[in-house]
Protein backbone atom coordinates (compact mmCIF):
# COMPACT_ATOMS: atom_id res chain seq x y z
CA UNK A 1 0.00 0.00 0.00
CA UNK A 2 1.52 3.54 -1.07
CA UNK A 3 1.69 6.14 2.23
CA UNK A 4 -0.78 8.03 2.87
CA UNK A 5 -1.40 11.34 0.87
CA UNK A 6 -0.53 14.42 2.52
CA UNK A 7 -4.01 15.85 3.54
CA UNK A 8 -3.99 19.20 1.77
CA UNK A 9 -2.50 20.44 -1.40
CA UNK A 10 -2.59 23.91 -3.51
CA UNK A 11 -5.56 24.34 -5.54
CA UNK A 12 -3.94 25.29 -8.24
CA UNK A 13 -2.01 22.36 -8.46
CA UNK A 14 -5.30 20.41 -7.91
CA UNK A 15 -6.68 21.99 -10.87
CA UNK A 16 -3.80 21.28 -12.88
CA UNK A 17 -3.88 17.43 -11.91
CA UNK A 18 -7.52 16.82 -12.25
CA UNK A 19 -7.27 18.66 -15.63
CA UNK A 20 -4.46 16.51 -16.73
CA UNK A 21 -6.32 13.59 -15.65
CA UNK A 22 -9.62 14.41 -17.68
CA UNK A 23 -7.40 14.77 -20.44
CA UNK A 24 -6.31 11.10 -20.56
CA UNK A 25 -2.80 11.45 -19.79
CA UNK A 26 -0.88 10.40 -23.10
CA UNK A 27 2.44 11.10 -22.74
CA UNK A 28 2.43 10.92 -18.64
CA UNK A 29 5.93 8.67 -18.37
CA UNK A 30 7.68 11.14 -20.35
CA UNK A 31 6.15 14.02 -18.43
CA UNK A 32 6.77 12.44 -15.09
CA UNK A 33 10.22 11.81 -15.95
CA UNK A 34 10.50 15.44 -16.69
CA UNK A 35 8.67 16.48 -13.33
CA UNK A 36 11.34 14.06 -11.08
CA UNK A 37 13.89 15.88 -13.02
CA UNK A 38 13.01 18.78 -11.90
CA UNK A 39 12.42 18.10 -8.58
CA UNK A 40 15.98 16.38 -8.14
CA UNK A 41 14.59 13.20 -6.66
CA UNK A 42 13.54 9.74 -8.01
CA UNK A 43 10.32 8.06 -8.19
CA UNK A 44 11.13 5.73 -5.06
CA UNK A 45 11.63 8.45 -2.99
CA UNK A 46 8.59 10.86 -3.43
CA UNK A 47 6.22 8.88 -1.34
CA UNK A 48 9.03 8.89 1.74
CA UNK A 49 9.67 12.41 0.84
CA UNK A 50 5.42 13.00 0.79
CA UNK A 51 6.01 14.92 -1.89
CA UNK A 52 3.55 13.22 -4.59
CA UNK A 53 1.34 15.82 -5.01
CA UNK A 54 4.07 18.30 -6.20
CA UNK A 55 5.38 15.52 -8.79
CA UNK A 56 1.45 15.09 -9.68
CA UNK A 57 1.21 19.05 -10.24
CA UNK A 58 4.41 19.51 -11.96
CA UNK A 59 3.67 16.28 -14.23
CA UNK A 60 0.22 17.80 -15.33
CA UNK A 61 2.14 21.17 -16.50
CA UNK A 62 3.75 19.40 -18.93
CA UNK A 63 0.16 17.41 -20.08
CA UNK A 64 -1.55 20.69 -20.24
CA UNK A 65 -1.52 22.21 -23.83
CA UNK A 66 -4.23 24.30 -23.59
CA UNK A 67 -4.65 25.99 -19.83
CA UNK A 68 -8.31 27.80 -21.46
CA UNK A 69 -10.13 25.09 -19.12
CA UNK A 70 -7.88 26.14 -16.15
CA UNK A 71 -8.64 29.82 -16.20
CA UNK A 72 -12.63 29.08 -16.67
CA UNK A 73 -12.27 26.89 -13.09
CA UNK A 74 -11.26 29.85 -11.04
CA UNK A 75 -13.82 32.56 -11.41
CA UNK A 76 -12.12 36.18 -12.87
CA UNK A 77 -11.55 38.51 -9.92
CA UNK A 78 -13.11 41.27 -10.87
CA UNK A 79 -16.28 39.63 -10.34
CA UNK A 80 -16.38 39.93 -6.71
CA UNK A 81 -15.86 44.02 -7.48
CA UNK A 82 -18.69 43.93 -9.57
CA UNK A 83 -21.14 42.25 -8.00
CA UNK A 84 -20.43 44.59 -4.67
CA UNK A 85 -20.72 47.54 -7.32
CA UNK A 86 -24.36 46.27 -8.58
CA UNK A 87 -25.52 46.21 -4.63
CA UNK A 88 -24.23 49.36 -4.36
CA UNK A 89 -25.76 51.46 -7.26
CA UNK A 90 -29.54 48.86 -6.52
CA UNK A 91 -29.03 50.08 -2.84
CA UNK A 92 -28.78 54.10 -4.23
CA UNK A 93 -31.61 53.46 -7.20
CA UNK A 94 -34.06 52.28 -4.57
CA UNK A 95 -34.58 55.73 -3.54
CA UNK A 96 -35.32 55.05 0.30
CA UNK A 97 -36.75 58.11 1.44
CA UNK A 98 -39.25 57.66 -1.14
CA UNK A 99 -40.25 60.76 -4.26
CA UNK A 100 -42.50 62.81 -2.20
CA UNK A 101 -41.48 64.73 0.32
CA UNK A 102 -42.95 62.92 3.27
CA UNK A 103 -41.58 60.09 4.91
CA UNK A 104 -44.33 57.17 6.42
CA UNK A 105 -41.90 56.10 9.72
CA UNK A 106 -43.07 52.65 9.24
CA UNK A 107 -42.18 52.11 5.48
CA UNK A 108 -38.67 52.53 5.43
CA UNK A 109 -37.03 50.36 3.12
CA UNK A 110 -33.96 49.92 5.21
CA UNK A 111 -36.53 48.12 8.08
CA UNK A 112 -37.07 45.59 5.31
CA UNK A 113 -33.62 45.21 4.15
CA UNK A 114 -33.02 44.55 7.96
CA UNK A 115 -35.69 42.08 8.08
CA UNK A 116 -34.21 39.83 5.23
CA UNK A 117 -30.60 40.61 6.46
CA UNK A 118 -31.58 38.82 9.65
CA UNK A 119 -33.25 35.81 8.48
CA UNK A 120 -30.19 35.56 5.93
CA UNK A 121 -28.09 35.06 9.35
CA UNK A 122 -30.78 32.61 10.62
CA UNK A 123 -30.38 30.71 7.42
CA UNK A 124 -26.53 30.56 7.78
CA UNK A 125 -26.29 29.49 10.99
CA UNK A 126 -28.65 27.02 10.62
CA UNK A 127 -26.61 25.85 7.61
CA UNK A 128 -23.40 25.63 10.44
CA UNK A 129 -25.36 23.27 12.81
CA UNK A 130 -27.48 21.35 10.72
CA UNK A 131 -26.38 18.04 9.58
CA UNK A 132 -25.25 17.82 5.86
CA UNK A 133 -26.56 15.92 3.06
CA UNK A 134 -24.70 14.28 0.07
CA UNK A 135 -26.94 16.57 -1.67
CA UNK A 136 -26.04 19.38 0.06
CA UNK A 137 -22.48 19.05 -2.03
CA UNK A 138 -23.62 20.21 -5.64
CA UNK A 139 -23.05 23.24 -6.54
CA UNK A 140 -26.05 25.40 -6.29
CA UNK A 141 -27.22 27.51 -9.43
CA UNK A 142 -24.84 30.66 -9.00
CA UNK A 143 -22.15 28.57 -9.10
CA UNK A 144 -23.35 26.37 -12.43
CA UNK A 145 -24.17 30.07 -14.06
CA UNK A 146 -20.83 31.49 -13.02
CA UNK A 147 -18.81 27.81 -14.24
CA UNK A 148 -20.93 28.26 -17.78
CA UNK A 149 -20.33 31.30 -18.25
CA UNK A 150 -16.71 30.84 -17.62
CA UNK A 151 -16.78 27.94 -19.17
CA UNK A 152 -18.53 29.23 -22.47
CA UNK A 153 -15.83 32.53 -22.05
CA UNK A 154 -13.50 29.71 -22.45
CA UNK A 155 -14.64 28.21 -25.51
CA UNK A 156 -15.88 24.81 -23.92
CA UNK A 157 -19.50 23.67 -23.76
CA UNK A 158 -20.02 23.00 -20.62
CA UNK A 159 -23.30 20.54 -21.51
CA UNK A 160 -21.46 17.58 -23.64
CA UNK A 161 -18.84 15.93 -20.76
CA UNK A 162 -20.01 12.72 -22.25
CA UNK A 163 -17.97 14.04 -25.26
CA UNK A 164 -15.37 16.71 -24.45
CA UNK A 165 -13.30 15.72 -21.22
CA UNK A 166 -12.66 19.45 -20.64
CA UNK A 167 -16.34 19.87 -19.97
CA UNK A 168 -16.12 16.62 -17.94
CA UNK A 169 -12.84 18.32 -16.11
CA UNK A 170 -15.20 21.68 -15.12
CA UNK A 171 -18.25 19.31 -14.07
CA UNK A 172 -15.87 17.45 -11.79
CA UNK A 173 -14.73 20.07 -10.38
CA UNK A 174 -17.49 22.21 -9.40
CA UNK A 175 -18.10 19.23 -7.04
CA UNK A 176 -14.33 19.09 -6.13
CA UNK A 177 -13.52 22.95 -5.27
CA UNK A 178 -17.43 23.02 -3.77
CA UNK A 179 -15.98 24.16 -0.33
CA UNK A 180 -13.50 26.93 -1.93
CA UNK A 181 -16.42 28.06 -4.78
CA UNK A 182 -18.71 28.06 -1.82
CA UNK A 183 -16.54 30.38 -0.12
CA UNK A 184 -15.79 33.03 -2.64
CA UNK A 185 -19.66 33.38 -3.60
CA UNK A 186 -20.52 33.96 0.13
CA UNK A 187 -17.97 36.45 0.53
CA UNK A 188 -19.82 38.29 -2.60
CA UNK A 189 -22.94 37.87 -1.78
CA UNK A 190 -22.25 39.17 1.62
CA UNK A 191 -19.83 41.91 -0.06
CA UNK A 192 -23.39 42.66 -2.25
CA UNK A 193 -25.70 42.34 0.65
CA UNK A 194 -23.20 45.35 2.64
CA UNK A 195 -23.36 47.34 -0.40
CA UNK A 196 -26.95 47.23 -1.07
CA UNK A 197 -27.73 48.57 2.29
CA UNK A 198 -25.20 51.21 2.25
CA UNK A 199 -26.37 52.54 -0.89
CA UNK A 200 -29.88 52.64 0.36
CA UNK A 201 -28.46 54.32 3.34
CA UNK A 202 -26.27 56.97 1.42
CA UNK A 203 -29.19 57.37 -0.81
CA UNK A 204 -31.17 58.61 2.44
CA UNK A 205 -29.11 61.17 3.26
CA UNK A 206 -28.03 62.62 -0.09
CA UNK A 207 -31.37 63.10 -0.44
CA UNK A 208 -31.59 64.59 2.67
CA UNK A 209 -28.75 67.13 1.65
CA UNK A 210 -30.84 68.68 -1.07
CA UNK A 211 -34.72 68.29 0.06
CA UNK A 212 -36.66 68.93 3.18
CA UNK A 213 -38.45 65.94 4.46
CA UNK A 214 -40.87 65.63 6.91
CA UNK A 215 -42.42 62.28 8.95
CA UNK A 216 -45.90 61.23 9.16
CA UNK A 217 -46.88 57.83 9.43
CA UNK A 218 -50.58 56.24 8.44
CA UNK A 219 -51.87 52.34 9.24
CA UNK A 220 -54.84 50.65 9.38
CA UNK A 221 -54.27 48.69 12.13
CA UNK A 222 -51.54 50.15 14.15
CA UNK A 223 -52.44 52.94 17.20
CA UNK A 224 -49.85 55.55 18.51
CA UNK A 225 -49.63 53.43 21.45
CA UNK A 226 -48.82 49.93 19.51
CA UNK A 227 -46.47 51.32 17.22
CA UNK A 228 -44.51 53.36 19.66
CA UNK A 229 -43.69 49.63 21.40
CA UNK A 230 -42.81 48.27 17.91
CA UNK A 231 -40.64 50.79 17.25
CA UNK A 232 -39.02 50.99 20.00
CA UNK A 233 -37.67 47.19 19.93
CA UNK A 234 -37.26 47.90 15.94
CA UNK A 235 -34.60 51.28 16.37
CA UNK A 236 -33.47 49.61 19.86
CA UNK A 237 -30.01 48.98 17.97
CA UNK A 238 -29.49 51.82 16.22
CA UNK A 239 -30.86 54.15 19.46
CA UNK A 240 -28.33 52.44 21.79
CA UNK A 241 -25.12 54.20 19.46
CA UNK A 242 -27.13 57.24 18.87
CA UNK A 243 -27.13 60.36 21.81
CA UNK A 244 -30.52 61.60 22.57
CA UNK A 245 -29.55 65.17 21.31
CA UNK A 246 -29.33 63.30 17.72
CA UNK A 247 -32.33 61.01 18.17
CA UNK A 248 -34.67 60.20 21.68
CA UNK A 249 -35.92 56.99 20.60
CA UNK A 250 -38.17 56.92 23.87
CA UNK A 251 -39.66 60.83 22.84
CA UNK A 252 -40.39 59.94 19.05
CA UNK A 253 -42.16 56.67 20.03
CA UNK A 254 -44.40 58.64 22.78
CA UNK A 255 -47.90 58.19 22.15
CA UNK A 256 -48.80 61.55 22.34
CA UNK A 257 -46.18 62.44 19.70
CA UNK A 258 -47.08 59.80 17.81
CA UNK A 259 -50.58 60.74 17.62
CA UNK A 260 -49.60 64.26 16.59
CA UNK A 261 -47.51 62.60 13.25
CA UNK A 262 -50.93 60.43 12.41
CA UNK A 263 -51.78 61.14 8.79
CA UNK A 264 -49.27 64.44 8.73
CA UNK A 265 -51.24 66.20 10.96
CA UNK A 266 -48.34 67.28 12.80
CA UNK A 267 -45.16 66.06 10.40
CA UNK A 268 -41.69 66.91 11.69
CA UNK A 269 -38.32 67.11 10.14
CA UNK A 270 -37.31 63.35 9.20
CA UNK A 271 -33.41 63.52 10.28
CA UNK A 272 -34.25 61.96 13.79
CA UNK A 273 -35.74 59.03 12.11
CA UNK A 274 -33.10 59.01 8.99
CA UNK A 275 -30.40 58.79 11.87
CA UNK A 276 -32.38 55.88 13.62
CA UNK A 277 -33.18 54.11 11.19
CA UNK A 278 -29.01 54.41 9.20
CA UNK A 279 -28.05 53.78 12.64
CA UNK A 280 -29.78 50.70 13.03
CA UNK A 281 -29.01 49.36 9.51
CA UNK A 282 -24.94 49.72 10.31
CA UNK A 283 -25.72 47.27 13.29
CA UNK A 284 -27.92 44.83 12.62
CA UNK A 285 -26.63 44.44 8.19
CA UNK A 286 -23.10 46.52 7.88
CA UNK A 287 -21.55 45.28 11.04
CA UNK A 288 -22.09 41.47 10.26
CA UNK A 289 -22.44 41.12 6.78
CA UNK A 290 -18.68 42.95 6.87
CA UNK A 291 -17.57 40.34 9.47
CA UNK A 292 -19.14 37.57 7.67
CA UNK A 293 -17.93 38.78 4.32
CA UNK A 294 -14.16 38.73 6.32
CA UNK A 295 -14.84 35.24 7.69
CA UNK A 296 -15.81 33.89 4.00
CA UNK A 297 -12.65 35.34 2.15
CA UNK A 298 -10.47 34.52 4.84
CA UNK A 299 -11.79 30.39 4.49
CA UNK A 300 -11.51 31.03 0.28
CA UNK A 301 -8.03 32.24 0.84
CA UNK A 302 -7.07 29.30 3.32
CA UNK A 303 -8.58 26.85 0.62
CA UNK A 304 -6.63 27.80 -2.10
CA UNK A 305 -3.25 27.62 -0.05
CA UNK A 306 -4.37 24.34 1.70
CA UNK A 307 -6.81 22.19 -0.05
CA UNK A 308 -8.41 19.00 1.53
CA UNK A 309 -7.04 16.17 -1.07
CA UNK A 310 -10.27 14.66 -2.97
CA UNK A 311 -10.79 11.05 -2.78
CA UNK A 312 -9.49 10.07 -5.77
CA UNK A 313 -6.21 11.66 -5.44
CA UNK A 314 -4.57 8.54 -3.46
CA UNK A 315 -5.14 6.28 -5.98
CA UNK A 316 -4.44 8.80 -8.99
CA UNK A 317 -0.56 9.44 -7.20
CA UNK A 318 -0.66 5.34 -6.91
CA UNK A 319 -1.40 5.28 -10.86
CA UNK A 320 1.23 7.67 -11.78
CA UNK A 321 3.93 6.16 -9.65
CA UNK A 322 3.11 2.65 -11.44
CA UNK A 323 3.57 4.10 -14.98
CA UNK A 324 6.17 5.74 -13.96
CA UNK A 325 8.20 2.96 -12.67
CA UNK A 326 6.59 0.44 -15.66
CA UNK A 327 4.45 -1.20 -14.43
CA UNK A 328 0.74 -1.57 -15.09
CA UNK A 329 -2.78 -0.15 -14.60
CA UNK A 330 -5.02 -1.56 -12.69
CA UNK A 331 -8.75 -1.84 -13.28
CA UNK A 332 -11.60 -3.10 -10.62
CA UNK A 333 -14.31 -3.78 -12.06
CA UNK A 334 -17.18 -3.71 -9.73
CA UNK A 335 -20.34 -5.87 -10.93
CA UNK A 336 -23.90 -4.15 -9.20
CA UNK A 337 -27.02 -6.92 -8.32
CA UNK A 338 -25.82 -9.48 -10.33
CA UNK A 339 -23.19 -11.81 -10.63
CA UNK A 340 -21.43 -12.07 -14.21
CA UNK A 341 -20.16 -15.36 -16.17
CA UNK A 342 -17.00 -16.24 -17.24
CA UNK A 343 -18.20 -15.12 -20.52
CA UNK A 344 -19.37 -11.77 -19.58
CA UNK A 345 -15.90 -11.03 -17.44
CA UNK A 346 -13.92 -11.71 -20.66
CA UNK A 347 -16.22 -9.37 -22.17
CA UNK A 348 -15.46 -6.42 -19.42
CA UNK A 349 -11.98 -7.48 -19.52
CA UNK A 350 -11.58 -7.08 -23.64
CA UNK A 351 -13.45 -3.78 -23.51
CA UNK A 352 -11.11 -2.45 -20.52
CA UNK A 353 -8.46 -3.41 -22.52
CA UNK A 354 -9.95 -1.89 -25.35
CA UNK A 355 -10.42 1.52 -23.07
CA UNK A 356 -6.99 1.93 -20.85
CA UNK A 357 -4.40 -0.09 -23.76
CA UNK A 358 -3.06 -3.90 -23.33
CA UNK A 359 -0.44 -2.79 -20.35
CA UNK A 360 -3.63 -3.35 -17.68
CA UNK A 361 -4.29 -5.65 -14.89
CA UNK A 362 -8.16 -6.21 -15.15
CA UNK A 363 -9.60 -7.79 -11.76
CA UNK A 364 -13.07 -8.15 -10.76
CA UNK A 365 -14.42 -6.66 -6.79
CA UNK A 366 -17.37 -9.29 -5.24
CA UNK A 367 -20.77 -8.45 -7.02
CA UNK A 368 -22.66 -5.48 -5.05
CA UNK A 369 -25.84 -6.81 -4.06
CA UNK A 370 -29.18 -4.44 -4.90
CA UNK A 371 -29.09 -1.80 -1.75
CA UNK A 372 -25.37 -2.80 -0.85
CA UNK A 373 -24.23 0.41 -2.57
CA UNK A 374 -23.40 2.43 1.11
CA UNK A 375 -21.60 -0.44 2.48
CA UNK A 376 -19.31 -0.64 -0.65
CA UNK A 377 -18.79 2.72 -1.03
CA UNK A 378 -18.09 2.89 3.00
CA UNK A 379 -15.66 0.14 2.75
CA UNK A 380 -13.87 1.66 -0.09
CA UNK A 381 -11.24 -0.22 -2.65
CA UNK A 382 -8.05 -2.17 -1.69
CA UNK A 383 -5.03 -1.68 -3.24
CA UNK A 384 -5.76 1.46 -4.83
CA UNK A 385 -6.80 0.84 -8.41
CA UNK A 386 -6.50 3.14 -11.26
CA UNK A 387 -9.76 3.16 -12.36
CA UNK A 388 -13.16 1.57 -10.25
CA UNK A 389 -15.39 0.79 -13.25
CA UNK A 390 -19.39 -0.88 -12.27
CA UNK A 391 -20.67 -3.33 -14.20
CA UNK A 392 -24.30 -3.24 -14.69
CA UNK A 393 -27.34 -5.92 -15.68
CA UNK A 394 -28.57 -3.91 -19.15
CA UNK A 395 -31.69 -5.96 -18.45
CA UNK A 396 -32.27 -4.10 -14.93
CA UNK A 397 -33.93 -0.98 -14.88
CA UNK A 398 -31.90 2.19 -13.74
CA UNK A 399 -32.60 3.43 -10.42
CA UNK A 400 -31.63 6.63 -8.91
CA UNK A 401 -31.51 5.81 -5.70
CA UNK A 402 -29.45 2.91 -5.87
CA UNK A 403 -27.40 2.58 -9.61
CA UNK A 404 -27.49 6.32 -9.78
CA UNK A 405 -26.08 6.90 -5.74
CA UNK A 406 -23.24 4.55 -6.84
CA UNK A 407 -22.54 5.67 -9.73
CA UNK A 408 -22.43 9.71 -8.75
CA UNK A 409 -19.93 8.64 -5.73
CA UNK A 410 -17.45 7.02 -8.13
CA UNK A 411 -17.65 9.42 -10.41
CA UNK A 412 -16.50 11.86 -7.34
CA UNK A 413 -14.31 9.61 -6.33
CA UNK A 414 -12.85 9.29 -9.81
CA UNK A 415 -12.18 13.41 -10.38
CA UNK A 416 -13.25 12.56 -14.29
CA UNK A 417 -15.50 11.08 -16.48
CA UNK A 418 -16.15 7.68 -14.72
CA UNK A 419 -16.89 4.49 -17.71
CA UNK A 420 -19.73 1.87 -16.46
CA UNK A 421 -20.12 -1.04 -18.13
CA UNK A 422 -23.28 -2.16 -19.62
CA UNK A 423 -24.09 -6.23 -20.18
CA UNK A 424 -25.66 -6.92 -22.62
CA UNK A 425 -26.36 -10.39 -23.19
CA UNK A 426 -28.83 -11.46 -19.82
CA UNK A 427 -31.13 -8.89 -21.78
CA UNK A 428 -30.22 -10.51 -24.87
CA UNK A 429 -30.49 -14.06 -23.76
CA UNK A 430 -34.11 -13.28 -21.90
CA UNK A 431 -34.87 -12.00 -25.36
CA UNK A 432 -34.26 -14.22 -27.91
CA UNK A 433 -35.78 -14.73 -30.62
CA UNK A 434 -38.20 -11.23 -30.07
CA UNK A 435 -38.83 -9.26 -33.61
CA UNK A 436 -37.66 -6.10 -32.16
CA UNK A 437 -35.05 -7.22 -29.76
CA UNK A 438 -32.42 -4.75 -31.58
CA UNK A 439 -34.99 -1.89 -31.24
CA UNK A 440 -35.94 -2.91 -27.23
CA UNK A 441 -31.83 -3.01 -26.34
CA UNK A 442 -31.23 0.22 -28.26
CA UNK A 443 -34.10 1.67 -25.66
CA UNK A 444 -32.76 0.38 -22.76
CA UNK A 445 -29.41 1.45 -23.42
CA UNK A 446 -30.50 4.93 -23.48
CA UNK A 447 -32.31 5.01 -20.56
CA UNK A 448 -29.42 3.95 -18.75
CA UNK A 449 -26.87 6.70 -20.41
CA UNK A 450 -29.18 9.78 -19.30
CA UNK A 451 -28.65 8.54 -16.07
CA UNK A 452 -24.89 7.47 -16.58
CA UNK A 453 -24.49 11.25 -18.13
CA UNK A 454 -26.37 12.78 -15.35
CA UNK A 455 -24.22 11.42 -12.89
CA UNK A 456 -21.04 12.65 -14.71
CA UNK A 457 -20.11 8.85 -16.92
CA UNK A 458 -20.67 7.34 -19.54
CA UNK A 459 -21.48 3.84 -20.17
CA UNK A 460 -20.16 1.32 -22.74
CA UNK A 461 -22.28 -1.78 -23.91
CA UNK A 462 -20.43 -5.15 -23.64
CA UNK A 463 -21.64 -8.99 -24.70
Amino acid sequence: MPNPMPMRLPLESLAKISLARALGEDGGKEAGAKALGEMGIDAKALAEAKREPEFLARRAAHLIADDAPLRAAFPPRWIGPAVAAVGLLAGFGTNALGGDRLVNIIAFPILGLALWNLAVYALVLWGKVAPRRAADAEPGPLRRLVANLAARAAGIDPGKPESDPRAAFLRGWLRDASPYLAARSAAWLHAAALMLAAGAVGGMYLDGLVREYRAGWESTFFTPDSLGAVLRVALAPGAAILPPSVADLPALTDPAHLAALRNAGAPEIAAPWIHLYAATAALLIGVPRLLLFGFERARAARLARAFPAPPWLAAHAASALREQSGAGRVIRIVPYAFTPGSRNRDAARAKAHEIWGGNVWVDFAKPVPYGGEDAFLAEGTEGDPDAVVPLFNLASTPEEEAHGKLVGELASRSGGALVALLDVSPMREKLAGLRELDDRLSQRTAVWQRLLEKRGARGERIG
